[in-house]
């Protein structure tokens, strides 16, 4: 397997992760179920601090369902920034070719 390969490994690892979250928590019948949510603040640290947002704009029921804060945060940024912190890892990794 190559290196490179390790940061698209990661993202696809992270939001396979994410989905089966939002398949438990939607069909959970416990009104606790969003709660595990928090399972990801710590996965996605510094993407979770987003929460501290006050996020005006989805207070409405239509972009609320449609823009639902945690798919922003852990779906897309989330997923982005475990790509990238893979991608970085591995650039620092890689073996430096030699030039004679």
């Amino acid at each position: 397997m190559k290196i490179e390969s390790f940061p698209r490994i990661a993202a696809i690892v992270h939001f396979v992760l994410f989905a089966l979250m939002c398949l438990g928590v939607a069909i959970s019948s416990d009104g606790q179920a969003p709660m595990s949510w928090f399972f990801f603040a710590f996965l996605d640290f510094p993407v979770s601090l987003l929460y501290m947002i006050d996020w005006p704009n989805f207070q409405q029921p239509i972009l609320a369902k449609i823009f639902y804060v945690p798919y922003i945060i852990h779906g897309i940024l989330g997923t982005a920034w475990w790509y990238l912190i893979v991608y970085c890892v591995c650039k620092l990794l890689k073996p430096k070719d030699k030039v004679s």
